[in-house]
């Protein structure tokens, strides 16, 4: 995870994990949510929603990036970084099959995002889930 990242913790609610990522910029405490269930099934559509608890604006996100350069085009595109996930208002939508039971992480996700003030910065992420 990059230097943005300054505290994670977990909540557990009714069958949902709720993951905040806390991060400063421009001295706007921002948090990413990362929201799933507690468990995937195997061989059952598995759905997650990524997103801030302000305005900030999701450009992109990557997956599996392995730029280690990191420079963003006039598009918000990381050089090098070719597996994108689903941005919808704000949101990242990911969804997976699950075809081997056990504890997993999900790739590093790479999220470009805006702040209000129009900077754009990076933040590296990810989560773990349980396959039954």
């Amino acid at each position: 995870m990059t230097h943005y990242i300054t505290h994670i913790k977990s909540l557990y609610i009714i069958g949902l994990i709720l993951t905040l990522i806390s991060c400063n910029t421009n001295k706007i405490k921002n948090e990413v949510i990362i929201e799933h269930e507690n468990y995937a099934e195997l061989n059952k559509e598995y759905f997650v929603k990524i997103f801030f608890n302000n305005k900030c604006k999701i450009r992109r996100a990557y997956f599996d990036c392995l730029s280690s350069n990191r420079k963003l085009d006039s598009s918000y595109r990381i050089e090098g970084c070719t597996k994108q996930l689903s941005v919808e208002d704000d949101t990242i939508k990911v969804s997976f099959i699950p075809t081997i039971i056990g504890d997993k992480k999900f790739e590093d996700i790479t999220i470009v995002y805006q702040d209000l003030d129009k900077k754009v910065y990076l933040l590296d992420t990810t989560f773990y889930y349980k396959v039954k």
